[in-house]
């Protein structure tokens, strides 16, 4: 079997720059690998090969040929922006888009029994609901139909915050009336 660029079927692989020196060695013999200049959480300099964001609390401004540096917030978390020129996002790709920190607050109450009862409609823009039972008492939610045996089982006296859109209902061994908060 032919030999090329010293790769041979019984030899480890290595990957070399364009001046054939190696770049990747797992064994690390040749103490080269694939890094960037800087540490993570460390102020970023040079132009470092990475996988990875960085935090800016202004962040930057770019024109063509420029390149950037991912963004993260202060506590790490990827940071995107979704733009489309002259539509809404979500109509023009079809996207299902939540945006966080909703404006306006629902509340309700409704009383539950040994049947599925719908607690609140679907809606899309909302963001979180959170359900509380008046009294000390078990009860369940889920999709329509729920039931206490494949419903999500609601300690008496607990609440429960759900991050959906979807319809949600409950169902309870005995009557209990539950209040609920969303926001969207």
């Amino acid at each position: 079997m032919p030999i090329i660029n010293n790769y041979s079927p019984a030899l480890p692989v290595y990957e070399v720059d364009v001046n054939g020196n190696t770049i990747d060695d797992p064994s690390n013999t040749s103490g080269r690998a694939v890094v960037g200049n800087v540490n993570a959480a460390t102020v970023d300099s040079g132009a470092p090969v990475k996988i990875g964001a960085v935090f800016q609390s202004t962040k930057p401004t770019y024109t063509n040929t420029h390149r950037g540096n991912l963004q993260m917030d202060n506590r790490g978390s990827l940071q995107t922006n979704l733009t489309f020129a002259g539509a809404d996002l979500a109509t023009a790709v079809g996207l299902n888009v939540v945006y966080r920190g909703g404006s306006t607050l629902a509340t309700g109450q409704i009383a539950l029994g040994t049947t599925s009862t719908l607690i609140a409609a679907a809606r899309t823009a909302r963001q979180k609901i959170t359900i509380s039972p008046t009294s000390a008492t078990l009860f369940y939610v889920g999709a329509t139909g729920v039931t206490a045996a494949n419903g999500l089982y609601v300690a008496a006296g607990a609440s429960i915050t759900l991050d959906t859109q979807a319809a949600v209902y409950g169902v309870a061994p005995s009557a209990v009336t539950v209040s609920y908060i969303e926001l969207y």
